[in-house]
Order: C-alpha cells, then sequence, then structure tokens
C-alpha cells in the first residue's frame, strides 16, 4: 500500500503587503534536506479530504472546484472567534478560469455532536490574458552531502517548500507575487513498504489583483533491490514537472454558505463527495 508523507504549514499565511519583506531566491535546496514525518488520515488533510457535506454545499451553490489544477487544504486549528472557541479551516483551488477560497468556521464540537460548517466562500474570476506554462525543470540543488551528516544539519529541518523547486521555478513564483496577501504551499512524498517514488508540490500565491500557483511532480520506477535510501537520493536528482499559471483576478464574489443538511444527501449518495484518501497511511512532513 502506498503511505503518503507531507511537508507543510499547518495554515495559510495572511499578512498586508505593507509588511512584507522582499524574498531572493538563492540557492534551492534538496528533498534530502527535509524531513518527513508521520501523519494520520483526516479531513481536510488535503484537497482530497475536503469533508463531503463542505463538497455538497459547494455543488449546491455551483461553485465547486471540479477539474482543479492544484488545491489545498489546513486542518482545523481550535481559536477564539467573537469570544467563542471554534473550529476554523481552510482550503483553496485554481482552476483554468477561477481561483476559489474557502474558509470553514463551526462551533468547537464535543465528542457528542458535529455542528455543521459555516462556509465563507471566495471566488476570483481570471480576467484578461492567462498564463499557462507547463515543462520539466532539472534539479539544481547540491546532492553531494552525505545522508548521516544530513540528519544533523539544522537546515534540513528548516527547507521549506519553495526552498526545493528548482531556482527558475522559484524566481518566476516570487517575482510574479511580491507581496502576498495569501499564500499556502505543500509538499507530498509518496512510499511503498517504506521507499519514496513520488514527490508532488503545491503553492499559492495571490494578492487581491494577481496570483500564481504552482503545480510540480515527479517519480520513478523503484526496484525491489534498492534501498530506501537510494530510493531517495534518485528521487531527489529527478527532475520536476512543473506547471504555472498566472491570472490577473477580477472582482471578488462572496458567498455565505452553510453545510447544513448536506450530510444526508452525502449519505444517501445523491452527489458527488470528497475523493477518497490518496493514501491508506498518510505521513507528514513538519
Amino acid at each position: 500500500m502506498s503511505a503518503l508523507q507531507r511537508r507543510r504549514r499547518d495554515a495559510p499565511q495572511r499578512r498586508p503587503s505593507s509588511t512584507d519583506s522582499a524574498v531572493e531566491p538563492g540557492r534551492s535546496a534538496s528533498t534530502l534536506d527535509v524531513e518527513f514525518e508521520s501523519a494520520s488520515v483526516s479531513e481536510w488533510e488535503t484537497w482530497d479530504q475536503v469533508p463531503a457535506v463542505v463538497l455538497l454545499a459547494l455543488a449546491d451553490a455551483g461553485c465547486e472546484p471540479f477539474e482543479a489544477i492544484v488545491g489545498g487544504a489546513n486542518r482545523p486549528d481550535v481559536v477564539s472567534w467573537d469570544g467563542e472557541q471554534v473550529e476554523r479551516a481552510d482550503a483553496w483551488a485554481v482552476e483554468d478560469d477561477i481561483l476559489t477560497i474557502v474558509e470553514a468556521v463551526r462551533p468547537a464540537r464535543s465528542v457528542e455532536t458535529s455542528p455543521p460548517w459555516r462556509l465563507t466562500v471566495r471566488r476570483f474570476p481570471f480576467v484578461g490574458e492567462v498564463k499557462d506554462r507547463a515543462g520539466t525543470v532539472p534539479v539544481d540543488a547540491d546532492l553531494r552531502r552525505d545522508s548521516d551528516e544530513r540528519g544533523m544539519d539544522d537546515d534540513r529541518r528548516g527547507a521549506g517548500v519553495l526552498d526545493v523547486l528548482p531556482q527558475p521555478v522559484r524566481r518566476q513564483i516570487l517575482d510574479t507575487v511580491h507581496h502576498p496577501s495569501f499564500d499556502d504551499e505543500f509538499l507530498l512524498q509518496y512510499a511503498k513498504k517504506g521507499r519514496p517514488w513520488k514527490q508532488e508540490a503545491g503553492v499559492l500565491r495571490a494578492t487581491d489583483r494577481v496570483m500564481i500557483a504552482v503545480h510540480a511532480k515527479r517519480q520513478i520506477e523503484v526496484p525491489r533491490r534498492w534501498s530506501e535510501r537510494r530510493a531517495e537520493a534518485v528521487l531527489a536528482a529527478t527532475p520536476w514537472h512543473v506547471q504555472a499559471l498566472t491570472a490577473r483576478l477580477g472582482p471578488e464574489e462572496v458567498l455565505v454558505l452553510s453545510t447544513q443538511g448536506a450530510a444526508t444527501l452525502a449519505v444517501e449518495g445523491d452527489r458527488r463527495v470528497a475523493l477518497p484518501p490518496a493514501s491508506g497511511d498518510p505521513r507528514r512532513l513538519g
């Protein structure tokens, strides 16, 4: 069975552009510089794990991203909201003509109850020319360090998703959106019998006027005789297949929805529900 390993932040970042500092591309890190950790399968773990009731509510409102080029999600955090404790989750998806951002909030649930989600759906239609480019980009990271040395290196724990993408991809992302008001990223690694064979990365950086979304992936065939270390090294040296979509955003469209009543439809199978987990044993890269 394929296991999923993951490295991502706990929540998307929102910050005023006036407080952002410029980020320089710098040299790429290797996925050998990143420490993947175990993670349990749970709702909101990835876009594929967005709860069925949420997708049903989006579908009823005619705004579910059925053909997302790339999308992400962030598991609920318990936060204080107007003096009350609530669960708050996020998800986003980029199609070829629109960006959708979903903010989900509900009262912090007890063991006995599972309150409906209140959804604030923000949609940004693309206007003007949309640049959609795809191609294979070679690795430009230093792959020569010994594995034992990497295990003792603090830089390994500090490498982020953008860091491991090739420098031309990272430069395009940072040059397109210098100071995002919304950005999120993920890095997934798939393994069979403990040996990695596939990696997938996603990045979204957006302001209220422009966005760039990147979906990058690569995979290898892993012979039975290969060790985990060899598979890890070969995968880290494999070029990325990258799709980058850049667009100017039109006026924001805001919908406020509820998942109240959607659970019945999910049980009865009247509508499309969430996709099954990408892995029976997912893992998180922290």
